[in-house]
């Protein structure tokens, strides 16, 4: 059930990125206010290594324990919204 929701989770954030790709600057700043609580701004990142099994069900456990919204941010180098990192 928690894979299924995070995947959900995975799917909505890839359509909210398209959407924000077709708004003005004004309209881009509400919508990542209203998704990730402010106004988006540059943070550094790096990429994570393929997750084990032990790290999967660890961030399954997270996802079943936090909210959508606090599982949102945004990458400013990709234009995108993205599921934060465990």
């Amino acid at each position: 059930m928690v894979d299924k929701k995070f995947q959900a989770l995975k799917r909505l954030v890839k359509k909210l990125s398209a959407l924000r790709a077709t708004l003005r600057k004004e309209e881009r700043d509400l919508l990542d206010e209203l998704i990730v609580g402010r106004a988006a701004e540059v943070e550094g990142h790096s990429m994570n290594a393929a997750a084990t099994k032990a790290s999967k069900t660890a961030r399954m456990a997270e996802v079943a324990a936090r909210t959508a919204s606090e599982m949102i941010e945004f990458d400013e180098a990709a234009k995108a919204y993205r599921v934060k990192a465990a």
